[in-house]
């Protein structure tokens, strides 16, 4: 705490210092509140979240088969798109 200070708040810890000097400590078992978040994070959030929902998944039309060198063991095949 800057010695020109008389109370100092973070973390859910209060810190108070008397005229002589003294500290004390309080410990807050309520939550902080959280800021809330500026207009320009609100604006890239929503542009974000409209990009997003217009988005479509491409169709998984390839199949390709890994083999695996393995005798006796079939090969493994997997579906993906381009």
């Amino acid at each position: 705490m800057p010695e020109d200070a008389k109370e100092a708040i973070g973390h859910g810890v209060r810190a108070k210092c008397s005229k002589a000097g003294a500290m004390s400590f309080d410990v807050s078992n309520r939550r902080m509140p959280i800021p809330r978040s500026s207009e320009t994070v609100a604006a890239l959030a929503a542009a974000l979240a409209k990009a997003q929902a217009a988005l479509i998944n491409p169709e998984k039309s390839l199949v390709p088969t890994i083999r695996t060198g393995r005798p006796g063991e079939a090969g493994r095949s997997l579906c993906y798109g381009t």
